[in-house]
C-alpha cells in the first residue's frame, strides 16, 4: 500500500515521508523535547481495493469508539485506484 505521513510542529512541517509499505513511522531528532499537543500527524493510505478500505474503516471505527479516538480520525471515502 502507498502510505504518506506528515508531522507538523505548531503548523510547521518537520517530517514528510511516503513509501509503498505496510507500516510507517519516523523521528526528527531536532524535535525531541516538544509537547504532544503541539504536534499534528496526518497519514494517508491508498488501499488496493474497496473491500480492503471498508474492512479498515469498520475495524478502526470500532477501535476509535472504544478508545475515544474517533473525533480525530476521518475517512475521505475516496474511490480505489
Amino acid at each position: 500500500m502507498n502510505m504518506t505521513m506528515t508531522l507538523e510542529h505548531n503548523g510547521t512541517p518537520i517530517i514528510t515521508y511516503s513509501a509503498n509499505t505496510w507500516w510507517i513511522a519516523w523521528l526528527n531528532p531536532e524535535y525531541l523535547n516538544v509537547q504532544a499537543s503541539d504536534l499534528t500527524a496526518t497519514f494517508s493510505v491508498t488501499f488496493q481495493d474497496a473491500g480492503m478500505f471498508m474492512r479498515f474503516v469498520v475495524k478502526n471505527t470500532w477501535v476509535g469508539i472504544t478508545m475515544g479516538l474517533l473525533p480525530t480520525t476521518s475517512f475521505d471515502g475516496g474511490e480505489p485506484l
